[in-house]
């Protein structure tokens, strides 16, 4: 079946939807070293009688809406995995006919949530899904029964943040599944967008993310008199060397000393957290404490969401730099962030850290 590809902005104007204009001002772009980043809108629209696509994206009528609500890479019209052969001329899809096949109809509304692959990356997670939490409780003015849509949480810590952030039960959120016809659902646009050439996030969104989970976790007023209770953090990484030298996936965040830097960081006075094997409420009171923030590039560093505004991030990155998705979550949050580009040399496909310098430049 062909069904056309339509942005937000497009499909708001449709005569049979109801579209909730922005309920505040955009806030002033942000620049952070070339970086350009754009506040997002808070507008919604509502569809009756949508259905989950399997392989992603959603259809009303005769319109398959996908990018434009949840997380997709650059080339994805490209890739094998979509629900149906894209033409690029005419901006259509033919849909498989078992992509779209009807599962179940849930009869409460639903406001949809950007979660995959949120649901197994935590920086994803941080960046794409929690920015919706105050789009949330916006519907639930609205409508007061409405419950979030997305995708399994993979983890402990995403669905107690997420719990939170929402203030909303994990437990009682409807759960994606191909097939689903809702009654009525709820969309906002994409809260944040990093796979186009103009960056988007929602500043609103992850700040009230960063300001509830340190209500509930951290430990607020917290100023320079205070520097005894501050921290210089290191969010370690344990991995499998050998493993990932086998897959070949030794590339620009994954290096062969993170041991050796994790004992030198230490001599220094730092506090080492692995966030992944921590409960979150022990990570986030940690990160509102922190005045300096040392990590690799990678999912861990987005517990950043938890720190003042005052502490300094140092983000590492190695060869062939890294996604600057962290650094302009730091920029929204107002942190200062320091990148250290390191020339990850490689010897016996051994590729390590600089620790002295990076020692002395953290301290």
């Amino acid at each position: 079946m062909i069904f056309h590809h339509k942005t937000f902005d497009e499909l708001k104007s449709h005569p049979d939807l109801t579209y909730i204009p922005r309920s505040r001002v955009l806030a002033a772009q942000i620049e952070s070293d070339g970086l350009i980043l754009n506040d997002t809108g808070d507008d919604l629209i509502i569809l009756d009688n949508a259905i989950i696509v399997d392989r992603g994206g959603v259809i009303w009528k005769d319109n398959w809406i996908s990018d434009t609500i949840h997380y997709m890479p650059p080339d994805w019209k490209d890739v094998p995995w979509l629900p149906g052969i894209y033409n690029k001329a005419d901006k259509t899809i033919d849909i498989y006919e078992e992509c779209i096949r009807e599962t179940g109809n849930i009869e409460y509304p639903v406001l949809w949530v950007d979660s995959f692959p949120a649901n197994h990356n935590f920086g994803h997670f941080v960046h794409d899904t929690l920015p919706y939490g105050i789009v949330f409780q916006r519907s639930r003015m609205l409508e007061p029964q409405i419950r979030p849509l997305l995708v399994p949480m993979n983890f402990r810590n995403q669905r107690s943040l997420f719990s939170v952030v929402f203030d909303y039960p994990y437990e009682q959120c409807t759960f994606s599944q191909a097939g689903y016809r809702f009654k009525k659902l709820y969309l906002a646009r994409r809260q944040t967008d990093m796979t186009s050439a103009n960056w988007t996030l929602s500043f609103s969104g992850i700040r009230h993310a960063r300001n509830i989970a340190q209500n509930k976790w951290g430990v607020q007023g917290l100023t320079s008199d205070y520097n005894a209770s501050l921290y210089d953090v290191y969010l370690h990484r344990i991995q499998n060397i050998d493993e990932l030298r086998s897959r070949g996936l030794l590339l620009g965040r994954d290096f062969s000393n993170f041991n050796e830097m994790l004992n030198g960081l230490l001599k220094v006075g730092f506090l080492a957290l692995d966030p992944g094997s921590l409960d979150i409420n022990i990570v986030s009171n940690i990160m509102s404490r922190a005045k300096t923030v040392v990590s690799v590039h990678g999912a861990g560093l987005a517990n950043l969401i938890f720190c003042r505004k005052e502490a300094r991030i140092f983000e590492i990155r190695g060869k062939g730099g890294a996604w600057r998705s962290l650094e302009a979550l730091s920029a929204v949050l107002g942190n200062e962030f320091i990148v250290l580009d390191e020339t990850m040399v490689d010897e016996l496909n051994r590729p390590f850290l600089d620790i002295r310098n990076i020692i002395s430049r953290v301290s």
